[in-house]
């Protein structure tokens, strides 16, 4: 008999190194119209966001967005600190990262920690619908 699973919020957050990084829903509804939040979807296609995203959220793209011409991700801080900046996001900013594929807001989160912005958290289990 194969051995199942059953992973929830709770099991996810208190096995997690650092669970003040994950939020749920519920902590970003109560959170949602914070001046200084910025929420960011990132997903290879916009078709999801344009279906359903959450309030405020901003649209990036992973190849156009993110990516240099050689295809290489682009973890040059001022190329970075320039698309947070356009995006709304400052270094006091608190950045939520989901999107349509489970690990998008874990990779956002590792590239805006590695450029030096501080303020991120994640959105559990978070899709736009897509």
């Amino acid at each position: 008999m194969p051995l199942r699973l059953k992973l929830t919020e709770e099991t996810v957050v208190n096995r997690y190194a650092h669970p003040d990084v994950l939020i749920d829903t519920q902590w970003l509804e109560d959170h949602l119209h914070d001046p200084n939040l910025r929420i960011l979807e990132v997903d290879m296609s916009p078709e999801p966001y344009e279906k359903a995203h959450i309030p405020g959220a901003i649209f990036l793209n992973p190849i156009t967005d993110l990516l240099r011409p050689d295809l290489r991700l682009n973890t040059d801080p001022d190329a970075v600190n320039n698309l947070l900046s356009r995006a709304g996001i400052g270094p006091n900013t608190t950045v939520i990262a989901y999107g349509s594929d489970p690990g998008t807001g874990a990779w956002i989160f590792w590239l805006l920690q590695a450029v030096g912005h501080p303020h991120v958290k994640v959105l559990m289990a978070a899709t736009s619908g897509g």
